[in-house]
């Protein structure tokens, strides 16, 4: 299974298949964004969208999963806010995912993943440490060669 970011100009095509992997997160915000708010936020620019999918050979692909997270910004550090992931079949690219994400992260030069809310987040960051309701993956920093 394939992983990618999916660029704002690329979700209109896209927008029912996003929108029924997201409606599974959406009673897990309590008010705070529906399926349809988490795409405009990616639409907008002012969050990212990835995907899991698979191409069928005629041009057209079934999505399987979307992960939408947006830059935290402390005084201190930048992390990679995971605001929510849903989909289906996720065995067949959580590993992949977490890759992409990762080295989205570092190349924005964030120094981890955190996310908040849904416990089921848990199933694609395991390895997590969870504080309350928050959970975050600091990544190791690399020795530089002096």
């Amino acid at each position: 299974m394939d992983v990618s970011a999916l660029p704002p100009a690329n979700i209109e095509p896209l927008y029912d298949q996003l929108i029924a992997l997201l409606d599974k997160v959406e009673p897990w915000t309590r008010g705070r964004y529906t399926s349809a708010d988490l795409v405009g936020l990616c639409e907008e620019g002012r969050a990212f969208m990835f995907v899991a999918f698979e191409p069928d050979g005629k041009g057209f692909i079934t999505l399987h999963g979307a992960v939408v997270c947006h830059f935290s910004e402390y005084p201190r550090e930048r992390w990679l806010f995971v605001l929510a992931a849903g989909g289906d079949k996720s065995s067949l690219w959580r590993q992949n995912m977490k890759k992409l994400l990762r080295k989205f992260a570092e190349d924005n030069n964030c120094v981890g993943f955190e996310w908040g809310g849904r416990v089921a987040l848990l199933r694609l960051f395991p390895e997590s440490e969870t504080i309350g309701i928050l959970g975050e993956i600091r990544f190791e920093r690399k020795q530089q060669a002096t």
